[in-house]
């Protein structure tokens, strides 16, 4: 490492990768700074706080205000390589929206450029990427009936072209869902697929020029809706030819940095499902597996952060679920699973006890006001 790098992390979203890095980063003793949002951020529950430089203005996301941030601890670090850690979709878009005046305020961006990032990110995109590579997705329907379902509506960019509000793929499964759909959303924004009942497994990677490391995560327990992934282990590689089909894929848009691929496997076939070239949700395990947040700011020599062996596991989002009476998704169960995870719980830890017993908190009021 280099002696004057110093990571900046944007926190307000993806509180699970950011708690990750700035675990990882503070029994490592590397310096990092947090630009927080000015209320409600999460990370001020967290022993991280004392970690927080500055506070954005506005609640919402404003190039300038975040450049402003940029200049008064590039102000305050005048030696230091500010390094930017990519965890929140939102955020890593402004950044490459205005990525000339980040880098000329002394911020280091190592994020692929921003027509790559969209076409990775983008679910309408991105399928199509990977269609050209002969890399298999869910069948495609062009019109919603009810025979159709179960559909997943996915959308085509991340924003709305009516209200500008952010999309989230919605998944149908019943007459009713279909019918709630098209009173609420404008059917133009979304694109369709048929649903696909099976395994899940994420293919997280790092890759540069000159090396590609490679995990998978089967996952256990998700969200509704397609939410946040509550349970998962590391597993062995469950399609070789996807992996390599995948990695060939993204070497030839020239892709580096950091990426999590969704699969989903439904008797014997895998479908590429979406990718996040940023961060993910449950960074942790992968920093527990040898995957290190350093690689961003490195070059030819990528070492593996010491390695722990456990699963991961996220209480609070299970609990949170079941309070707001949302069916959660269970892909697998082994035995003694329940204990193989809970011994890698995000939040129950000494850093982040506080953060563990509000998000409880929250979801014993979700079933107090169930019962009343």
């Amino acid at each position: 490492m280099n002696s004057k790098d110093h990571y900046v992390i944007f926190s307000g979203a993806n509180e699970r990768a950011i708690v990750a890095c700035c675990r990882y980063f503070m029994e490592n003793n590397i310096p990092f700074s947090i630009i927080a949002r000015p209320t409600k951020d999460k990370i001020l529950l967290t022993t991280y706080k004392k970690n927080v430089a500055r506070f954005r203005a506005l609640d919402t996301l404003n190039a300038e205000d975040m450049l402003a941030q940029i200049v008064a601890l590039r102000h305050s670090l005048p030696d230091k390589r500010l390094i930017f850690i990519p965890t929140a979709d939102s955020v890593n878009r402004v950044i490459l929206l205005h990525r000339a005046k980040f880098n000329a305020a002394g911020l280091t961006i190592t994020l692929c450029d921003a027509n790559l990032y969209s076409t990775l990110s983008d679910k309408s995109t991105f399928n199509a990427l990977a269609q050209s590579f002969a890399i298999t997705i869910p069948e495609s329907l062009n019109t919603l009936c009810e025979n159709k379902l179960p559909v997943v509506a996915k959308p085509m960019t991340e924003f709305s072209t009516i209200n500008d509000k952010k999309l989230y793929p919605q998944l149908l499964f019943t007459p009713e869902h279909l019918a709630a759909f098209k009173q609420s959303y404008a059917r133009e924004n979304f694109f369709y697929q048929r649903y696909i009942d099976g395994q899940s497994f994420y293919l997280l990677l790092f890759m540069d020029k000159s090396e590609t490391k490679v995990l998978w995560q089967r996952n256990i327990l998700q969200q509704a809706e397609g939410k946040s992934i509550i349970a998962a282990e590391i597993c062995a590689c469950p399609d070789p030819h996807f992996e390599s089909s995948a990695i060939k894929m993204l070497k030839s848009t020239g892709f580096s940095g950091f990426i999590m691929i969704e699969i989903m496997q439904e008797k014997g076939i895998s479908y590429l499902i979406e990718a996040n070239p940023r961060l993910w949700g449950p960074f942790q395990l992968a920093i527990d597996n040898g995957f290190n947040p350093q690689w961003l700011s490195l070059s030819g020599n990528y070492p593996d952060s010491r390695q722990r062996k456990c699963s991961y596991f996220w209480l609070n989002g299970l609990l949170l679920n079941k309070a707001e009476g949302k069916r959660i998704r269970r892909y697998s169960y082994q035995k003694n699973i329940l204990m193989q995870v809970l011994r890698g719980e995000i939040y129950n830890r000494w850093d982040t006890v506080f953060l563990f017993l509000r998000e409880s908190g929250m979801a014993f009021k979700y079933y107090l006001k169930k019962l009343n």
